[in-house]
């Protein structure tokens, strides 16, 4: 999601190479706030992780409804954008590193992969051949995945404790 929206501000703003920067800057600050705030309150609650998957896979088919009127927008939107991402991404690692020793690692590691892989298919693939729409389409469908994943295990867990 965050490579489609810098190559979503790239079409509306032109040139990005003096807001490139400031655009990563503000994904960044979403991160480390979303972390600080919601490790206060949150830690060791797998249902806090799904919930920000989710919102973070309904922000991703949300956006996909916005993406041409985004076009038209300024750099404020879309440092708005990318903080408002960063702090859902960045929610969930607090969360989660409470879960269980290994739970966090892998987390941590699945999201840098996840990101690696999706930020490679976004630009190469998905943009170029599908457009803007189905590649922020497309950012939802792991979080999405994952939600109905645990949510369809719930039921197991419980009867096996």
């Amino acid at each position: 999601m965050n490579v489609a929206l810098m190559l979503l501000a790239q079409s509306a703003l032109g040139n990005l190479h003096a807001q490139m920067g400031l655009l990563f800057a503000a994904f960044m600050l979403g991160l480390a706030l979303g972390g600080f705030c919601l490790s206060c309150f949150f830690c060791g609650r797998e249902r806090v992780v799904l919930a920000l998957l989710l919102a973070s896979a309904a922000a991703s088919v949300l956006l996909c409804g916005q993406a041409g009127r985004l076009l038209t927008q300024g750099l404020v939107v879309f440092l708005v954008l990318q903080a408002g991402i960063g702090f859902l991404v960045g929610g969930v690692f607090p969360a989660a590193a409470e879960m269980g020793e290994t739970h966090g690692a892998r987390l941590y590691g699945a999201d840098l992969w996840g990101a690696c892989l999706g930020g490679a298919a976004c630009a190469s693939l998905f943009i170029p051949v599908w457009g803007f729409q189905a590649a922020m389409s497309a950012a939802a469908v792991p979080g999405g995945a994952v939600v109905l994943w645990r949510v369809t295990a719930w039921p197991e867990r419980r009867r096996s404790r």
